[in-house]
């Protein structure tokens, strides 16, 4: 069985605060959990400003201030597309109909062109800068709508 692939951001996601009062940055709640039940169950791709070349390094180097040894060897099995203007780029030269993406921000054009494509339901927004539980809504909802 292919797996369905899932696109992630890193900072809003990924990063995110302890509380939403808190200034300080760290690895967001849950986040090493996520990525295991992430990997078991999709075919990873970070999609972020850090990976746009399509280099996986900058997004890693990044996660390494905040995760620690344990987590980084969970990101090493993610990998990157390259894209140039909008992070759907990225996803129309990757996924078939079977996916599923997680971004605390994506833009109006990104949002149309999943809209345009009858995939917006594909769009799960998360943002652990407000709302440091919001990994595990998005992994409830990747349960259900993945039917795991």
């Amino acid at each position: 069985m292919v797996r369905p692939h899932l696109f992630l951001d890193v900072d809003g996601v990924l990063i995110g605060r302890p509380h939403p009062d808190s200034k300080q940055l760290c690895l967001a709640l849950h986040a090493e959990s996520f990525l295991r039940f992430a990997l078991k169950h999709f075919h990873c791709t970070w999609l972020s400003s850090l990976t746009q070349t399509g280099d996986t390094e900058p997004a890693l180097e990044h996660l390494g201030i905040f995760a620690p040894a344990s987590f980084m060897e969970l990101a090493l099995d993610v990998d990157a597309e390259p894209w140039v203007h909008h992070k759907t780029e990225a996803i129309a030269a990757r996924a078939p109909r079977e996916f599923f993406w997680i971004d605390d921000a994506p833009t109006a054009t990104e949002r149309r062109w999943l809209r345009g494509r009858d995939q917006l339901e594909r769009l799960i927004q998360v943002n652990t800068l407000k709302r440091p539980n919001g990994l595990l809504t998005a992994q409830g909802r990747l349960r259900a709508a993945a039917s795991l």
